[in-house]
This record gives C-alpha cells, sequence and structure tokens, in this order.
C-alpha cells in the first residue's frame, strides 16, 4: 500500500439528503385522476417549484433549506394541471412539483431563490429538503 501523506481528520458521515424515508411516493396514485383533481385543488397541498432545473431554497444561517410553496399561495394558473408532477405525501401533505417557464410569474417569499442542487445539495439538512431534491430529478431533461 502506497502511502499519499495527506493526512485525513475523523470521516464525518454527513446525511445522503438525495435519498431517505421521508416522502411516501405513492405512485398508485399518479393516474387516479380522481385523486390529482382534489389534491390540485386542496389549498393545503405543497409545491415544489422548480426553474431551469433549479430548486427553490430559502437561504438560512446554516445554508440552505427547502423553500415549499402551498397551492393556497397564489399560483393562479401558472402551470397547467397536467405538467404537476406527484411526488407523494410528505407528513400527511400531498406534494407535487412543477417546471415554471418564468421566474419571474412568480411571487418568492423573502430570503428565497433558485439553487442548482448540483452546487447547494450537500448544504442541504435532511427530511423536507429531500422533497427539493426529489423534485429536480423527474423534471431534469
Amino acid at each position: 500500500m502506497l502511502e499519499s501523506g495527506v493526512q485525513t481528520g475523523p470521516t464525518v458521515r454527513r446525511p445522503n439528503v438525495f435519498s431517505g424515508p421521508y416522502l411516501d411516493r405513492a405512485a398508485h396514485l399518479r393516474k387516479d385522476s380522481a385523486f390529482l383533481d382534489a389534491a390540485l385543488r386542496d389549498p393545503a397541498t405543497l409545491l415544489v417549484p422548480v426553474w431551469q432545473s433549479r430548486s427553490l431554497v430559502r437561504r438560512v444561517p446554516a445554508g440552505f433549506g427547502a423553500a415549499l410553496l402551498e397551492f393556497g399561495d397564489a399560483l393562479g394558473g401558472m402551470v397547467q394541471p397536467a405538467e404537476y408532477v406527484l411526488l407523494g405525501h410528505f407528513h400527511g401533505r400531498t406534494v407535487f412539483a412543477a417546471e415554471f417557464s418564468d421566474e419571474s410569474t412568480l411571487t418568492l417569499p423573502p430570503e428565497t431563490g433558485f439553487e442548482d442542487l448540483r452546487l447547494t445539495g450537500a448544504a442541504l439538512p435532511t427530511r423536507r429538503e429531500t422533497l427539493i431534491v426529489s423534485a429536480s430529478l423527474p423534471l431534469a431533461a
């Protein structure tokens, strides 16, 4: 075995934000039009917005956190219902992702912006942040 001469400290394991048991994918509901119609009308439904394959994140003191929108927030037909992607259920709430073609049409919460998760993903904590990672996967071209 060759010695590299590089000293390394103790191994720090970071949670893998690209996987986790936090999201029930509910794949059996993806073709259930009655469920989808009801979920898209439910103001408690969450939305993970994506723009140019970038996910909406909130800037927090520790780095970044997921920024999710509620359907009750005025989204007003910016995306056609067929364009929403059902991600599943998260803590009892239905979650969709949608790719927006124009960032300027969204009213974004303060301290948020769209970021490339390939650059910021490692700075995300787990659970809720897994949603925005999940959203970027099926929508990427």
